[in-house]
Protein backbone atom coordinates (compact mmCIF):
# COMPACT_ATOMS: atom_id res chain seq x y z
CA UNK A 1 0.00 0.00 0.00
CA UNK A 2 1.18 3.62 -1.01
CA UNK A 3 0.76 6.33 1.53
CA UNK A 4 0.82 9.72 0.46
CA UNK A 5 0.85 13.24 2.24
CA UNK A 6 1.79 16.08 0.54
CA UNK A 7 5.34 15.21 -1.24
CA UNK A 8 5.90 12.36 1.19
CA UNK A 9 5.89 9.17 -0.40
CA UNK A 10 5.85 5.60 2.23
CA UNK A 11 5.83 2.13 1.05
CA UNK A 12 3.77 -0.53 3.95
CA UNK A 13 4.43 -3.83 2.31
CA UNK A 14 1.80 -5.70 4.15
CA UNK A 15 -1.47 -7.00 3.04
CA UNK A 16 -5.45 -6.13 3.75
CA UNK A 17 -4.35 -2.74 5.55
CA UNK A 18 -7.35 -1.20 6.86
CA UNK A 19 -7.12 2.63 8.58
CA UNK A 20 -9.43 3.71 10.72
CA UNK A 21 -9.05 7.53 10.34
CA UNK A 22 -9.16 8.63 14.24
CA UNK A 23 -7.77 12.14 14.34
CA UNK A 24 -5.63 13.60 17.55
CA UNK A 25 -7.60 16.40 19.65
CA UNK A 26 -5.02 18.80 18.80
CA UNK A 27 -5.27 22.15 16.97
CA UNK A 28 -2.45 22.84 15.23
CA UNK A 29 -1.75 25.87 12.58
CA UNK A 30 2.49 25.46 11.94
CA UNK A 31 1.82 22.22 10.39
CA UNK A 32 -1.21 19.51 8.61
CA UNK A 33 -1.34 15.90 10.15
CA UNK A 34 -3.80 12.65 9.43
CA UNK A 35 -3.99 10.14 12.32
CA UNK A 36 -5.30 7.15 12.04
CA UNK A 37 -4.50 2.87 13.24
CA UNK A 38 -3.01 0.84 10.67
CA UNK A 39 -4.36 -2.68 10.88
CA UNK A 40 -3.71 -6.14 9.13
CA UNK A 41 -4.31 -9.71 10.44
CA UNK A 42 -0.57 -9.80 12.27
CA UNK A 43 0.30 -6.04 12.98
CA UNK A 44 -1.41 -2.94 14.69
CA UNK A 45 0.68 0.27 15.34
CA UNK A 46 -0.83 4.09 14.62
CA UNK A 47 0.44 5.82 11.96
CA UNK A 48 0.39 9.79 12.26
CA UNK A 49 1.52 11.57 8.90
CA UNK A 50 2.96 15.64 9.29
CA UNK A 51 3.22 17.76 6.29
CA UNK A 52 5.23 21.17 7.48
CA UNK A 53 5.12 23.73 4.54
CA UNK A 54 8.69 24.45 2.84
CA UNK A 55 7.65 27.87 2.50
CA UNK A 56 6.99 28.80 5.97
CA UNK A 57 10.06 29.54 8.27
CA UNK A 58 10.20 26.97 11.36
CA UNK A 59 8.78 28.60 14.24
CA UNK A 60 8.37 27.85 17.65
CA UNK A 61 4.86 27.26 17.81
CA UNK A 62 5.62 24.50 15.53
CA UNK A 63 7.75 22.41 18.11
CA UNK A 64 5.19 23.69 20.48
CA UNK A 65 2.61 22.39 18.70
CA UNK A 66 4.30 19.34 17.97
CA UNK A 67 5.30 18.34 21.88
CA UNK A 68 1.43 18.71 22.16
CA UNK A 69 0.88 16.13 19.48
CA UNK A 70 3.76 13.79 20.96
CA UNK A 71 2.20 14.11 24.26
CA UNK A 72 -1.03 12.47 23.18
CA UNK A 73 0.30 9.77 21.41
CA UNK A 74 2.34 9.12 24.41
CA UNK A 75 -1.12 7.53 26.10
CA UNK A 76 -1.43 5.14 23.48
CA UNK A 77 -0.26 1.45 24.08
CA UNK A 78 0.69 0.58 20.68
CA UNK A 79 3.66 1.02 18.28
CA UNK A 80 3.79 4.12 16.94
CA UNK A 81 4.93 5.34 13.76
CA UNK A 82 4.79 9.25 12.28
CA UNK A 83 6.59 9.90 9.34
CA UNK A 84 6.07 12.88 6.80
CA UNK A 85 7.64 15.69 5.21
CA UNK A 86 9.14 18.06 8.32
CA UNK A 87 11.25 20.38 5.90
CA UNK A 88 14.03 20.39 8.35
CA UNK A 89 17.42 19.52 7.42
CA UNK A 90 18.42 16.99 10.15
CA UNK A 91 21.49 15.99 7.97
CA UNK A 92 22.82 18.89 9.15
CA UNK A 93 23.81 18.71 13.07
CA UNK A 94 24.94 22.00 13.65
CA UNK A 95 21.03 23.19 12.19
CA UNK A 96 19.34 24.85 15.54
CA UNK A 97 16.00 23.69 14.14
CA UNK A 98 17.52 20.22 13.62
CA UNK A 99 19.44 20.04 17.23
CA UNK A 100 15.65 21.28 18.92
CA UNK A 101 13.76 18.23 16.85
CA UNK A 102 16.37 15.75 18.49
CA UNK A 103 16.20 17.09 21.75
CA UNK A 104 12.01 16.75 21.29
CA UNK A 105 12.18 13.51 20.11
CA UNK A 106 14.53 12.38 22.82
CA UNK A 107 12.60 13.46 25.57
CA UNK A 108 9.61 11.25 24.01
CA UNK A 109 12.03 8.18 23.73
CA UNK A 110 11.29 8.67 19.99
CA UNK A 111 14.19 7.48 17.17
CA UNK A 112 14.53 9.24 13.75
CA UNK A 113 14.98 6.17 11.20
CA UNK A 114 15.97 8.25 7.89
CA UNK A 115 19.95 9.69 7.50
CA UNK A 116 19.97 9.90 3.73
CA UNK A 117 19.40 12.50 1.12
CA UNK A 118 15.49 12.83 0.52
CA UNK A 119 15.09 15.96 -1.32
CA UNK A 120 16.40 16.61 -5.09
CA UNK A 121 18.28 20.07 -3.40
CA UNK A 122 20.58 17.68 -1.43
CA UNK A 123 18.59 17.67 2.18
CA UNK A 124 17.12 14.94 4.58
CA UNK A 125 13.57 16.48 4.64
CA UNK A 126 11.28 13.41 4.77
CA UNK A 127 11.48 11.27 8.52
CA UNK A 128 10.48 8.35 9.72
CA UNK A 129 10.06 8.18 13.71
CA UNK A 130 9.16 5.46 16.42
CA UNK A 131 9.67 4.54 19.79
CA UNK A 132 12.94 3.14 20.76
CA UNK A 133 11.40 -0.24 21.04
CA UNK A 134 10.32 -0.27 17.60
CA UNK A 135 12.77 -1.66 15.01
CA UNK A 136 13.20 -0.29 11.82
CA UNK A 137 15.03 -2.75 8.75
CA UNK A 138 15.56 -2.16 5.25
CA UNK A 139 14.83 1.56 5.14
CA UNK A 140 15.71 2.65 1.13
CA UNK A 141 15.39 6.17 -0.30
CA UNK A 142 14.35 5.13 -3.64
CA UNK A 143 14.06 6.96 -6.62
CA UNK A 144 12.74 11.02 -7.22
CA UNK A 145 9.17 10.00 -8.69
CA UNK A 146 8.70 13.99 -7.35
CA UNK A 147 11.48 16.55 -5.73
CA UNK A 148 11.24 14.35 -2.82
CA UNK A 149 12.36 10.64 -2.98
CA UNK A 150 10.28 7.35 -2.17
CA UNK A 151 11.00 6.26 1.36
CA UNK A 152 10.63 2.78 1.70
CA UNK A 153 11.24 0.46 4.96
CA UNK A 154 9.96 -2.71 7.54
CA UNK A 155 8.41 -2.28 11.05
CA UNK A 156 9.38 -5.11 13.42
CA UNK A 157 7.93 -5.90 16.58
CA UNK A 158 4.37 -4.61 15.94
CA UNK A 159 2.72 -7.70 16.09
CA UNK A 160 -0.82 -7.83 17.23
CA UNK A 161 -0.86 -9.09 20.95
CA UNK A 162 -3.40 -11.70 20.52
CA UNK A 163 -6.16 -12.55 23.26
CA UNK A 164 -5.16 -15.67 25.13
CA UNK A 165 -8.22 -18.33 25.09
CA UNK A 166 -9.06 -20.59 27.90
CA UNK A 167 -11.84 -23.31 28.56
CA UNK A 168 -14.48 -22.37 31.15
CA UNK A 169 -17.38 -24.31 32.83
CA UNK A 170 -20.30 -22.03 32.59
CA UNK A 171 -24.12 -22.66 33.25
CA UNK A 172 -26.74 -20.97 31.11
CA UNK A 173 -28.60 -19.00 33.77
CA UNK A 174 -31.11 -17.49 30.93
CA UNK A 175 -32.14 -21.11 30.09
CA UNK A 176 -33.20 -21.76 33.89
CA UNK A 177 -36.76 -22.50 35.00
CA UNK A 178 -37.36 -20.69 38.23
CA UNK A 179 -40.90 -22.60 38.66
CA UNK A 180 -39.96 -26.01 37.54
CA UNK A 181 -36.49 -25.62 39.65
CA UNK A 182 -38.42 -24.70 42.78
CA UNK A 183 -40.68 -26.95 42.44
CA UNK A 184 -38.02 -29.84 42.75
CA UNK A 185 -36.33 -27.76 45.48
CA UNK A 186 -39.63 -28.24 47.69
CA UNK A 187 -39.69 -32.02 46.91
CA UNK A 188 -36.19 -32.60 47.70
CA UNK A 189 -34.61 -34.28 51.20
CA UNK A 190 -33.56 -29.96 51.89
CA UNK A 191 -37.07 -29.95 52.36
CA UNK A 192 -38.89 -32.65 52.57
CA UNK A 193 -38.71 -34.07 56.00
CA UNK A 194 -36.56 -31.39 58.21
CA UNK A 195 -36.70 -33.55 61.50
CA UNK A 196 -34.44 -36.37 59.67
CA UNK A 197 -32.11 -33.28 59.50
CA UNK A 198 -32.00 -32.07 63.14
CA UNK A 199 -29.34 -34.91 64.18
CA UNK A 200 -26.97 -34.15 61.56
CA UNK A 201 -23.77 -31.68 62.17
CA UNK A 202 -22.57 -28.98 60.38
CA UNK A 203 -20.57 -30.63 58.35
CA UNK A 204 -23.19 -33.05 57.16
CA UNK A 205 -25.39 -29.67 56.38
CA UNK A 206 -23.04 -28.29 53.99
CA UNK A 207 -22.26 -31.43 52.22
CA UNK A 208 -25.97 -32.80 52.07
CA UNK A 209 -27.29 -28.53 50.83
CA UNK A 210 -24.10 -28.68 48.46
CA UNK A 211 -24.80 -31.98 46.95
CA UNK A 212 -28.70 -31.41 46.63
CA UNK A 213 -28.80 -28.10 44.50
CA UNK A 214 -25.59 -28.87 42.58
CA UNK A 215 -27.67 -31.92 41.83
CA UNK A 216 -30.41 -29.56 40.71
CA UNK A 217 -28.66 -27.64 38.58
CA UNK A 218 -26.84 -29.83 37.16
CA UNK A 219 -30.59 -31.39 36.07
CA UNK A 220 -32.20 -27.99 35.04
CA UNK A 221 -29.27 -25.93 34.16
CA UNK A 222 -25.84 -27.94 33.02
CA UNK A 223 -22.90 -26.55 32.97
CA UNK A 224 -21.50 -26.27 28.96
CA UNK A 225 -17.67 -25.28 28.26
CA UNK A 226 -17.37 -21.92 26.57
CA UNK A 227 -14.06 -20.33 25.14
CA UNK A 228 -13.67 -17.36 27.56
CA UNK A 229 -10.60 -14.83 25.54
CA UNK A 230 -8.62 -13.14 28.38
CA UNK A 231 -7.65 -9.31 27.50
CA UNK A 232 -6.84 -6.96 29.77
CA UNK A 233 -9.27 -4.47 31.46
CA UNK A 234 -10.00 -1.14 30.88
CA UNK A 235 -10.45 0.38 34.10
CA UNK A 236 -12.08 3.55 33.31
CA UNK A 237 -14.66 1.75 30.89
CA UNK A 238 -18.05 1.64 32.37
CA UNK A 239 -21.67 0.75 32.05
CA UNK A 240 -22.07 4.40 30.46
CA UNK A 241 -19.45 3.47 28.23
CA UNK A 242 -21.18 0.19 27.43
CA UNK A 243 -24.29 1.87 26.60
CA UNK A 244 -22.74 4.23 24.08
CA UNK A 245 -20.76 1.74 22.19
CA UNK A 246 -23.46 0.39 20.25
CA UNK A 247 -23.80 2.40 17.50
CA UNK A 248 -24.03 -0.57 15.14
CA UNK A 249 -27.60 -0.06 14.46
CA UNK A 250 -26.84 3.45 12.78
CA UNK A 251 -24.10 1.65 10.57
CA UNK A 252 -26.16 -0.73 9.56
CA UNK A 253 -28.90 1.67 8.76
CA UNK A 254 -26.48 3.28 6.74
CA UNK A 255 -25.15 0.18 4.69
CA UNK A 256 -28.65 -0.39 3.65
CA UNK A 257 -29.90 2.97 2.51
CA UNK A 258 -27.14 4.46 1.66
CA UNK A 259 -28.18 8.27 2.34
CA UNK A 260 -26.29 11.00 3.61
CA UNK A 261 -28.63 11.75 6.62
CA UNK A 262 -28.34 8.04 7.96
CA UNK A 263 -24.39 8.28 7.18
CA UNK A 264 -24.46 11.64 8.97
CA UNK A 265 -26.05 10.46 12.00
CA UNK A 266 -23.35 7.31 12.26
CA UNK A 267 -20.68 9.54 12.00
CA UNK A 268 -22.30 11.48 14.71
CA UNK A 269 -22.58 8.80 17.24
CA UNK A 270 -19.20 7.86 16.78
CA UNK A 271 -17.58 11.24 17.06
CA UNK A 272 -19.75 11.02 20.62
CA UNK A 273 -18.55 7.77 21.65
CA UNK A 274 -15.34 8.89 20.80
CA UNK A 275 -15.19 11.98 22.81
CA UNK A 276 -16.73 10.16 25.84
CA UNK A 277 -14.19 7.11 25.43
CA UNK A 278 -11.33 10.30 26.37
CA UNK A 279 -12.88 11.90 28.63
CA UNK A 280 -13.96 9.14 30.68
CA UNK A 281 -9.80 7.94 30.02
CA UNK A 282 -9.10 11.33 30.80
CA UNK A 283 -11.23 11.89 33.77
CA UNK A 284 -10.31 8.47 35.88
CA UNK A 285 -6.08 9.20 35.31
CA UNK A 286 -6.84 12.56 36.68
CA UNK A 287 -8.51 10.60 39.63
CA UNK A 288 -6.07 8.20 40.01
CA UNK A 289 -2.89 10.68 40.17
CA UNK A 290 -5.00 12.76 42.42
CA UNK A 291 -5.37 9.97 45.11
CA UNK A 292 -2.13 9.56 44.94
CA UNK A 293 -1.38 12.32 47.30
CA UNK A 294 2.09 13.04 47.54
CA UNK A 295 3.32 8.62 47.65
CA UNK A 296 5.64 8.98 45.07
CA UNK A 297 5.65 5.50 44.73
CA UNK A 298 2.03 5.20 43.86
CA UNK A 299 2.33 7.86 41.37
CA UNK A 300 4.94 6.12 39.60
CA UNK A 301 2.53 3.19 39.16
CA UNK A 302 -0.25 4.93 37.89
CA UNK A 303 2.12 6.38 35.20
CA UNK A 304 3.55 3.00 34.29
CA UNK A 305 0.03 1.84 34.21
CA UNK A 306 -1.48 5.03 32.11
CA UNK A 307 1.46 4.89 29.76
CA UNK A 308 1.04 0.83 29.30
CA UNK A 309 4.10 -0.22 30.97
CA UNK A 310 4.76 -3.49 32.05
CA UNK A 311 6.82 -4.06 35.37
CA UNK A 312 9.47 -6.47 35.19
CA UNK A 313 9.26 -9.19 38.10
CA UNK A 314 11.46 -11.41 38.50
CA UNK A 315 9.67 -14.92 38.92
CA UNK A 316 13.04 -17.05 39.05
CA UNK A 317 13.74 -19.03 42.20
CA UNK A 318 16.94 -18.76 43.67
CA UNK A 319 18.08 -21.14 46.71
CA UNK A 320 20.18 -19.08 49.73
CA UNK A 321 23.07 -21.71 48.01
CA UNK A 322 22.80 -20.08 44.59
CA UNK A 323 23.21 -16.59 45.81
CA UNK A 324 26.15 -17.82 48.40
CA UNK A 325 28.06 -18.86 45.43
CA UNK A 326 27.13 -15.81 43.10
CA UNK A 327 28.53 -13.93 45.92
CA UNK A 328 31.47 -16.12 46.62
CA UNK A 329 32.53 -16.05 42.12
CA UNK A 330 31.97 -12.46 42.49
CA UNK A 331 34.43 -11.72 44.99
CA UNK A 332 37.36 -14.43 45.01
CA UNK A 333 38.62 -12.91 41.53
CA UNK A 334 38.96 -9.49 43.18
CA UNK A 335 40.81 -11.17 46.23
CA UNK A 336 43.17 -12.73 43.58
CA UNK A 337 43.45 -9.74 41.75
CA UNK A 338 44.71 -7.61 45.09
CA UNK A 339 46.26 -10.76 46.68
CA UNK A 340 50.19 -9.24 46.01
CA UNK A 341 49.81 -6.18 46.80
CA UNK A 342 50.74 -4.96 49.82
CA UNK A 343 48.79 -4.72 53.27
CA UNK A 344 47.98 -1.04 53.89
CA UNK A 345 50.01 0.11 57.23
CA UNK A 346 47.39 1.47 59.70
CA UNK A 347 49.56 3.89 61.87
CA UNK A 348 48.95 3.51 65.92
CA UNK A 349 46.60 6.46 67.25
CA UNK A 350 46.03 6.56 71.07
CA UNK A 351 42.20 6.82 71.87
CA UNK A 352 40.89 7.56 74.95
CA UNK A 353 39.69 4.20 76.98
CA UNK A 354 36.79 4.15 79.82
CA UNK A 355 37.98 1.88 83.04
CA UNK A 356 35.89 2.75 85.41
CA UNK A 357 32.61 4.90 86.61
CA UNK A 358 33.00 8.13 88.60
CA UNK A 359 29.89 7.78 91.80
CA UNK A 360 28.24 11.14 91.43
CA UNK A 361 26.24 12.88 94.71
CA UNK A 362 22.65 13.45 95.34
CA UNK A 363 23.20 16.76 94.11
CA UNK A 364 24.81 16.83 90.59
CA UNK A 365 21.78 14.56 90.03
CA UNK A 366 19.71 16.68 91.11
CA UNK A 367 21.30 19.83 89.27
CA UNK A 368 21.54 17.29 86.16
CA UNK A 369 17.72 17.39 86.14
CA UNK A 370 17.09 20.80 87.43
CA UNK A 371 18.99 21.65 83.90
CA UNK A 372 16.77 19.63 81.24
CA UNK A 373 13.27 20.66 80.19
CA UNK A 374 11.56 18.42 81.71
CA UNK A 375 9.10 18.56 85.21
CA UNK A 376 11.29 17.39 87.66
CA UNK A 377 10.53 16.61 91.23
CA UNK A 378 13.37 17.62 93.17
CA UNK A 379 15.18 14.95 95.16
CA UNK A 380 15.61 14.38 98.50
CA UNK A 381 18.93 13.78 100.55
Amino acid sequence: MLVNQGCVDIVFRQATVRIQKRLLDVSVSAFEYVCGYVSTRCSHFLLIRIYRPGSQAVTTAFFDELSLVFEQLAMYRCALVVCGDFNIHVDQPDDVHAMRLSQLLQSFDCLQHVNQLTHIAGHTLDLVITRTDTSVSDLRVGHFISDHALVSFNLEGVQKISASVCMLQRRAWRRLSLDAFASDLRTSVLCRDLNSLVDMSVDDLTALYDSALTGLLDHHCPSVTVRHKVQPMTPWFDAECRSARRVRAAERRFKRTYLEPDRHKWMVKCSELRALYEQKNSTYWQNEIAACAGDSKKLWNVFHAALGEKCSVDTDLHMPDEYAAFFKDKVEPVRASTDSTPLYEVPFRMTSTLDHFTPVTVEEVDKLIGSSAVPHVKLGS
